[in-house]
C-alpha cells in the first residue's frame, strides 16, 4: 500500500515537472512546490478512489489540485505570440527570448488578474493586444538575426 502511494506521488511529480518545464521554466527548481503538490494530488486521488469515486473523476480532482494557480503562464503566452506573430524566430530562440521578455514585460503582466480563469475573460484579449504591441516595439528596437526558411542568408 505504501509503495502504491509512493508510485502515485512519483506519477504526479513527473507530470508536474514536465508541465513546469513546458509552461513555467522558472519554477522547475521549486522543489517544495513540486513535492507538496505531488504528494497532495496523490493523496487526494487515493482518498477519492477509496471513498468510491471512479478513477477518472478522482484523477480529474487530483489534476485540479496539482495545477491550481498554474494554468496561466506568462512564459507560454509569450512563446505562443512569438510563434504565431514571428514565425521566423527559430524555435530554439523563442524559449530564451520568452524568458527575457517575461521579465521585461512585468509591468504589463502586473496590470492583469492572471488567475486560472483569465482565458475566459475579456481582459485576456486586452493582455494579448498589449503584449503584441510591446513585442512589436521590442523587436523593432532589438532586431533578431533570422534567416528566412528555404533561403540562404543574404551576404554583401
Amino acid at each position: 500500500m505504501k509503495n502504491d502511494h509512493a508510485a502515485d506521488t512519483e506519477h504526479y511529480r513527473r507530470r508536474l515537472e514536465a508541465f513546469l518545464q513546458e509552461r513555467h521554466p522558472r519554477l522547475v527548481h521549486a522543489r517544495r512546490l513540486i513535492e507538496t503538490r505531488s504528494r497532495a494530488a496523490a493523496s487526494l486521488y487515493r482518498e477519492s478512489v477509496a471513498a468510491g469515486e471512479d478513477t477518472l473523476r478522482a484523477a480529474t480532482r487530483a489534476d485540479a489540485l496539482l495545477y491550481e494557480g498554474l494554468i496561466f503562464s506568462k512564459f507560454d503566452t509569450l512563446c505562443c505570440l512569438l510563434s504565431i506573430d514571428y514565425p521566423l524566430v527559430p524555435p530554439e530562440k523563442q524559449r530564451s527570448l520568452a524568458m527575457e521578455l517575461e521579465k521585461r514585460f512585468t509591468g504589463i503582466f502586473d496590470r492583469y488578474n492572471l488567475d486560472d480563469g483569465i482565458y475566459g475573460r475579456a481582459e485576456y484579449r486586452h493582455l494579448l493586444a498589449e503584449l503584441s504591441a510591446a513585442l512589436r516595439l521590442y523587436l523593432e528596437q532589438h532586431p533578431l538575426p533570422v534567416c528566412r526558411r528555404g533561403r540562404p542568408p543574404h551576404r554583401r
